[in-house]
């Protein structure tokens, strides 16, 4: 019972730890995003996002939850600051309509 215990809590240890140490928050004034063009050049390319790992990666590597919590996190703060950019655009696309 004490070796189930002892397990339970390094893996949730590990796991804290890995999510705290990992988790990188992107700001557009010091974060450089890459144009969609571009990141849609390197999904075609590499079958997968960048910074994550391709399936055969994960099936060979497996994943730390943390570490792969952070780049998650990562990738839905850069998808928040495309859809900002978008919403500019299309303002600026409604403005010339209405002219």
């Amino acid at each position: 019972m004490k070796t189930k215990f002892f397990l339970c809590l390094l893996l949730f240890i590990l796991i804290f730890l890995n999510f705290t140490t990992s988790s990188a928050r992107i700001s557009k004034d010091e974060y450089q995003l890459s144009t969609l063009d571009e990141l849609e050049n390197y999904i075609k390319q590499n079958k997968h996002l960048p910074d994550i790992p391709s399936a055969t990666e994960v099936e060979a590597n497996g994943i730390q939850l943390g570490e792969m919590q952070g780049k998650l996190l990562k990738k839905i703060e850069e998808l928040t600051l495309y859809v900002i950019e978008l919403k500019k655009e299309i303002k600026q696309i409604k403005k010339g309509k209405k002219k």
